[in-house]
């Protein structure tokens, strides 16, 4: 659902969403990551941000990204700290998709994409 947003806590937020998300793309482009990624632009030319009502957090919605045929729902909460703060839904727990640097994947990101 897509939220009223509110300057600048809002233009930070989506903006290291955007990184994070920028980095995992390049990482898949130089080969470096399993991972397939679909931006959906039939509804959306752009990146359409939304919030997730349940906990808050903000994830793409038209950008896809997908493990061993699973779709992945990749997610950054509100107001981290953390540079590269993008997290991964697990089965039984949220994980780190990348390092504090943001250089390298996380051990438990890559435990949950190659399951």
């Amino acid at each position: 659902m897509t939220y009223t947003r509110v300057c600048p806590r809002d233009l930070f937020n989506e903006a290291k969403l955007l990184k994070c998300l920028g980095r995992l793309s390049l990482m898949i482009l130089d080969g470096y990551s399993p991972l397939k990624e679909i931006h959906d632009t039939e509804l959306h030319d752009g990146f359409c941000i939304v919030q997730d009502e349940a906990d808050g957090s903000i994830f793409c919605e038209n950008l896809h990204f997908y493990a061993n045929g699973r779709k992945l729902h990749l997610f950054t909460s509100l107001n981290s700290k953390e540079d590269y703060p993008l997290m991964l839904r697990g089965e039984d727990e949220d994980v780190d998709v990348f390092d504090l640097t943001g250089k390298y994947f996380t051990d438990e990101f890559l435990h949950e994409v190659t399951k």
